[in-house]
């Protein structure tokens, strides 16, 4: 049963990665996290089950507060975080992994910065895919680097174009105006 939920949680990283909205990627990517959730409580898995929590907590609150009030959700992701990882710090690696929770807490608080949110996604997606090679976990490491890849595309394809959801088949089509002439020949 924890194998279909996590394909379906995946699928909501890859997708989420795809809208233009920040809000809507993390309401996405939170969606998948309460899967994720899920999945580590069956597994008996209980250190990621309470960090993904947090991090749902955290995502929510980035949606839900006031903009002047979201320098105090980011000083509470970053707390969060670092605390979780720091408690459970094996190896020189989990620093990648802090730092991924920091980007990932940051391009949240970019909520209303299209591009710093898709960059700081990106580039917490990236110390996951380094993290991932040197344990040999390949499933985690093509998931990473779809979601790289996705919010990549995303990010090229949306500095040219306005439009919500990315497929060329749904971009705009260039509209042309014509200007009528005064003179009357």
């Amino acid at each position: 049963m924890e194998e279909y939920i996590g394909w379906v949680a995946v699928i909501f990283f890859i997708i989420g990665g795809l809208f233009r909205c920040p809000k809507t990627v993390i309401s996405i990517y939170t969606s998948g996290s309460v899967l994720y959730i899920f999945k580590y409580l069956s597994m008996g898995l209980y250190t990621p089950a309470i960090s993904m929590t947090c991090t749902v907590l955290c995502n929510i609150g980035f949606l839900k507060v006031k903009k002047q009030y979201l320098v105090y959700c980011l000083f509470t992701a970053l707390a969060i975080s670092s605390c979780l990882i720091l408690f459970n710090y094996e190896s020189q690696l989990d620093l990648l992994i802090l730092i991924a929770g920091w980007l990932v807490a940051y391009a949240n608080f970019n909520r209303d910065n299209y591009i710093n949110h898709k960059l700081a996604t990106i580039m917490s997606q990236c110390l996951w895919v380094i993290y991932t090679i040197n344990y040999n976990d390949y499933p985690m490491l093509c998931i990473c680097a779809a979601i790289a890849l996705t919010n990549s595309y995303s990010l090229i394809i949306n500095l040219y174009k306005d439009n919500k959801f990315i497929f060329p088949m749904f971009a705009p089509t260039p509209s042309f105006s014509y200007v009528r002439s005064k003179n009357k020949n």
